[in-house]
């Protein structure tokens, strides 16, 4: 698919895409699987690193499922919101998820088709807002917490109903 063709549905394949998001480098290959390998998003919001998630042929608007490979600290809120394809959240093993201070704060606020998310190799430790992490994902039917560290979490109201459209 290329920009400015018309999105129908999901798409069937995607164009093989690389670059980087603060220091963590991410690939988008033809599956339309986001791997981001371990780094650190510092403040640069998602849109920076992805593109609009309005945009067909963006990789927000692409991606079907994540895979967080190594160490990713996360320091951006709403970092995955309103993608419009995710539909798998997971990590290789031993990789680690760190959302730090605000950095849970509505991640996938909106994600629509997001089904499952892993949460095997979360660090919450450094956590202090998950306000609506999972709010308006009306397809999600399983997240599990096992194995996730979970620190001092001074807002965690991750299933609060969406807002309208």
């Amino acid at each position: 698919m290329t920009r400015g063709e018309p999105s129908v549905g999901l798409q069937s394949g995607c164009s093989v895409r690389h670059g980087t998001w603060g220091t963590a480098s991410w690939t988008l290959d033809s599956d339309c699987t986001l791997t981001i390998n371990g780094g650190d998003t510092g403040s640069m919001a998602s849109a920076t690193a992805f593109g609009n998630r309005d945009t067909v042929g963006s990789v927000a608007h692409d991606t079907t499922d994540i895979l967080i490979n190594g160490s990713l600290i996360l320091r951006t809120n709403l970092a995955f919101f309103l993608w419009p394809s995710l539909t798998h959240f997971r990590m290789t093993s031993g990789a680690r998820f760190i959302p730090a201070g605000s950095g849970g704060d509505r991640t996938f606020f909106r994600a629509g088709r997001l089904a499952s998310v892993d949460t095997t190799g979360w660090d919450l430790s450094q956590t202090t807002n998950m306000y609506g992490m999972f709010s308006g994902c009306t397809s999600l039917t399983s997240v599990s917490m096992v194995g996730a560290v979970i620190g001092t979490i001074t807002n965690i109201t991750v299933c609060s109903p969406a807002a309208p459209a």
